[in-house]
């Protein structure tokens, strides 16, 4: 991992603490401790294998999206579970850091420092936001590659 790969890991970090305070519990299936004690703590099931049908569950609508990113110049099809609450949004990243979501957290991370306060939705709305661009991206990566055949 050389020292860009390092910083922006930091810089993630950190940003993903302020957005954690605000509301937006960003996690990965990779951090099994932290994922099981929220999902303990919440009584929630995110695992990214739950299918495709979102759901009540306790306080919280959860939300499974499944997509198809071009990230880093590879396709990877990829889930993202989304628990929506009164005062936190939580999402369960599988494995690999969505450069979409962090994109989104840039964008909430701004808003915040501009003294815009967020809730859950708009942060979720922001989210799928991203997300949806992100995919129109990969759309046009496809289509360019058909193109080329």
């Amino acid at each position: 991992m050389n020292s860009a790969h390092i910083n922006a890991s930091i810089a993630g970090g950190l940003m993903d603490a302020r957005l954690a305070q605000a509301g937006w519990l960003r996690l990965s299936s990779a951090q099994r401790d932290s994922l099981e004690a929220v999902q303990r703590i919440q009584g929630l099931d995110l695992c990214t294998r739950r299918g495709r049908a979102a759901l009540e569950e306790g306080d919280f609508v959860v939300i499974p999206v499944e997509l198809v990113m071009c990230q880093d110049g590879e396709f990877l099809e990829t889930t993202v579970v989304f628990a929506l609450g009164q005062d936190v949004l939580i999402s369960v990243e599988q494995g690999l850091r969505l450069t979409a979501l962090d994109q989104a957290g840039e964008q909430l991370f701004a808003a915040m420092a501009d003294g815009c306060a967020l809730d859950p939705c708009a942060m979720l709305f922001c989210i799928l936001e991203a997300l949806n661009d992100a995919a129109h991206g990969t759309i046009r990566d496809i289509a360019a590659r058909l193109d080329e055949r």
